[in-house]
This record gives structure tokens, sequence and C-alpha cells, in this order.
């Protein structure tokens, strides 16, 4: 009775402790202290009336620290409260998903909402960068922790995150995957995967058609769809007909997807996002595997379910058209993989990037995409996963990092081992034509560039020259280096060499 008396008298410092100090262990130790607090004074003990009191005052503060006319500081002082809360309590409480869920949708949806670039901009302007650059800490650290927390009710019971009080975050977090810090997209990542581990490509497909044709009824428009009367946006009747029947046979069942995964498109959409975060140039080890598995799910879902790639979308995800035409002109055969031709040759890019990161991240995407192929799907597959996998494996121009070109290898194998021996003859004799063509298409525009602008060529050919001197001088620089730490540096190295032939 005397610590519920004495509670928020207690919780009020601990918690500006847990903000303001800058020794990481101190705020570890507060951190406790206030699970334990919470613990003792708001875990449900049977029909103890001060807890239920307690826990309602609890709820009450963390929703006016989140209000919005609240300041950053105590909006972040909420994100760290909710997440110590949920460690108190227990995931599985009654109330915590209640009452936390709604705080974390509404700190996601605020700083998905509020770019930060925005905000640096105008404290540029207006010359009050410090107090603009607390508040965007404040602000980014309010989301990281709010997704901190669902990560943890999340561990404790999966279905929390296919509840209907997590339904408004999937669109912010979509774009918290994008956002510049880097803890706030690798928690997004994971949250994103959590989710998509928990949902099958067939279960979407049937909520997706249900959705539509529940739309369709609903505004009483005619038999034919938005997107060409249900048939996928293909114009095929017969795929129209089965989507329709999908729909009818899955409507009276529970729906275990979210409704944001249920629009046409949106895996589309999520694909499109997940291939620029992996072209992030400061995405980490862990942020990039993340991002993988959820890549290589959307990739599996469009593969084994093209309704949910319908052509009439290919605008959600650019390049689709490049990658099309890139393909050698067969657009026709190859339309159900086309979202898998657009997402191969956006990360073939990736192969020369600084570091090995993205590059070896691109490679196991190809390997996994062909491990999940069929003889008939990677044969039509085998030149646009060829092109990449073996111009990386091959290369001689040392744009491509050495990790990256040994699991380069590998996937070039795989691709082998999997594909028939004169399809894959044919994909590989195609790419080295291709870079033969390039070649000759380099030197016939450097022969040209040479006759029609010689400044342009001149000053050229001298930037290469630099380069390949610039070259040779690290080249010699590292060897040095290599032989002086065979040894003692400078200790009559000349000599010991001498002594060492003559003997």
């Amino acid at each position: 009775p005397v610590l519920h008396r004495q509670a928020e008298l207690l919780l009020i410092p601990l918690v500006t402790r847990l903000i303001n100090d800058s020794d990481q262990e101190c705020r570890q130790q507060v951190g406790k202290a206030i699970t334990r607090l919470l613990a003792r004074t708001c875990a449900l003990w049977g029909d103890d009336a001060e807890c239920a009191a307690a826990r309602d005052r609890l709820y009450k503060l963390l929703r006016t620290w989140h209000g919005d006319d609240a300041l950053p500081a105590l909006q972040r002082a909420a994100a760290h409260l909710a997440g110590l809360t949920v460690d108190a309590l227990g995931a599985t409480s009654a109330s915590v998903p209640t009452q936390i869920l709604p705080l974390i949708v509404l700190s996601c949806q605020r700083e998905a909402d509020a770019p930060s670039a925005g905000i640096a901009e105008e404290s540029t302007a207006d010359g009050g960068g410090a107090n603009d650059q607390a508040e965007l800490a404040a602000r980014w650290q309010c989301a990281y922790f709010s997704l901190r927390s669902l990560e943890r009710l999340a561990a404790a019971d999966d279905k929390v995150l296919l509840c209907e009080a997590c339904e408004p975050l999937w669109l912010p977090l979509q774009r918290l995957l994008l956002h510049e810090h880097a803890w706030v997209r690798s928690a997004s990542g994971r949250i994103l995967g959590a989710l998509l581990a928990g949902i099958k490509a067939e279960t979407l497909v049937d909520a997706t058609a249900a959705a539509a044709v529940a739309d369709a009824s609903g505004a009483g428009a005619g038999g034919d769809g938005g997107d060409g009367g249900g048939g996928g946006g293909d114009g095929d009747p017969q795929k129209g007909k089965r989507r329709k029947q999908r729909a009818s046979s899955g409507a009276g069942r529970s729906c275990l997807a979210p409704a944001y995964l249920c629009r046409h498109g949106a895996v589309l959409e999520l694909t499109d996002v997940l291939v620029q975060q992996l072209h992030s140039a400061v995405i980490s080890n862990a942020a990039a595997a993340q991002a993988l598995k959820n890549l290589i799910w959307a990739s599996m879902a469009v593969l084994h379910q093209p309704e949910l790639a319908p052509l009439s979308c290919r605008a959600l995800l650019p390049g689709a058209a490049a990658a099309l035409e890139a393909g050698g002109g067969h657009a026709g055969s190859s339309r159900p993989y086309w979202a898998l031709e657009t997402v191969a040759a956006r990360l073939a890019p990736l192969t020369q990037t600084p570091g090995h990161v993205r590059g070896c991240t691109a490679m196991r995407w190809y390997a996994a995409t062909a491990s999940q192929l069929s003889g008939e799907q990677l044969k039509s597959l085998l030149p646009v996963l060829m092109s990449p996998v073996a111009r990386a494996a091959e290369d001689q121009s040392g744009k491509v990092h050495e990790r990256v070109k040994e699991m380069a290898t590998e996937a070039l194998q795989l691709l082998q081992k999997r594909a028939e021996a004169p399809a894959f003859v044919a994909a590989y004799q195609r790419v080295k034509e291709d870079q033969k063509a390039a070649r000759r298409e380099r030197k016939r525009r450097a022969a040209l560039e040479a006759v029609a602008e010689p400044e342009i060529a001149a000053q050229k050919r001298i930037a290469v020259d630099q380069g390949k001197r610039k070259a040779k001088k690290r080249k010699l620089d590292r060897q040095k280096r290599e032989r002086d730490s065979g040894g003692s540096v400078g200790l009559g190295s000349k000599k010991s060499r001498r002594a060492k032939v003559d003997a």
C-alpha cells in the first residue's frame, strides 16, 4: 500500500533520468528499476483494485505524453515507458495490447508523416538549428522505441500484428523502411518480416480477390471491375472466373492478412520499397539480411501467385518497361515473371557498389530465386539471372568486391547445376556476345569523340593515365607494407636479405 501511494513520486524522476542520462549503464539500471516498480504496482494480482487503479493512471500518463501537443521529450519518454510497461506487465496481459498499440501506431504515423529532411531545411532557414535537431532526435527515437515495444508484443503473440489495432500502422511502416536513420529502418524491417512470416501468398490472393469483389458489389458497378473484369488486369476471362471463385470460397472465413496487403498492387509497392532499401549506401549487414528476407517473400509471392503482380500495375514497380525491353523482346512469353525480371535488373548495379554488403545481398537474391524456380520458369528467367551473375563472377575491372565475386561464382555454379545444359550455354553465350557488342560500341563512341570533340577526348585520356599511375602507386605501397610486415621494419633489412642470398 505504501508503494502504491508513492508510485508516481518514484516514477517521474526515474523516467527523467532514463531519457536524460548520458551513461548507458545508468540508463539500463534505471530501466530495471522502472520495470520492477511497474510490476509491483500495476501487475494483475487477482482482483486487486489498487493495481487496477495504478494501471489506469499509468495508461492515462502514457496517453498524455504521447499526445500531439506534448513536448518531444515527453513523447520520447512515453515511448521508453511503453516498452518498459510491456516488460513489466507481460505482453500477454489483456490490457497491454489494447492500451499500448494505439500509442505505437500514433508514434509511427507521426514520424512517417513528418520527414526529417523538411525539419532540417526549416531549421537552417530559421536559424533555430539546435532546438530543431533536438526535436528531430526525440521524434525518431520515439518511433524507434515504439517499434521496439511492438517487437516485444509480437514476440509474445504473433497474432498481435494481424489485429485491427495494428491496421493503420502498415502504410506508415512502409515509409519508415526508407527512413534516414538506420535504427528506424532496421526496426521497421524486422516488424515487416514478422508480419510476412505469418502470411501465405495464396491466402493473400484470396483476401485480395474477396476485397475486389466486395468493392465491386458495394459500388454497384457492372460485372467488369475496375481492372478488366476481375481478371487481374490481364484481360483473361478464365483467370477472372477463377479469381471470383476463390473470392466466394474465401469470403466466409477469417482473413489472415491485413487490408494493407490486400490492395491491388500492394505487393509491387512493397517490392519497390525493399529494392530501394537495399540501394542505401549505409545499410548494415543485419538490415540487408532482413531486407533480403522480405524481398524474397515478395518475389516468391508474385512468382507462385502472378495475380499479385498484374501488368496493369507495372507502374508501381519502376523499371518494369525497361526490364521487359531488355529481356530480348519476348515480353509476351515472360509476362508472368515480369516483376522478377524488374527486380533482377534493379539489383544488378549493386554488384559494383563500394563494399560487399549490397553486392553479396544481390547475389543471395539471385541464388535464392534460382533455387525456387521450376525447370520451365528457370528457362524463361535464365537470361535475366545469368547476366549480372556472370558479369560479376568474371569481372576484371576491379569494380566488383572479391567477396561478391566469390558469391557470384557460387551462384553461377548453382545456375549451371539447375538449368538444362543447352539453355545454360545459350544464355552464357548471349552474355558474352552482349559484352563484346558493348565493348565495340564504346570503342566506336570513343573514336567518334576523338574526331568530333578532341579536347574532351584528350581530357579523358589524361584522366585514365592519372588513374593508372595512382593505381600503380597504391599497388607498390601495398607490396611495400606487406614486405615490411614480414620482419623488423628498418633494422638492416637489406643486409639480412643479402646474407640470405649469399648463404
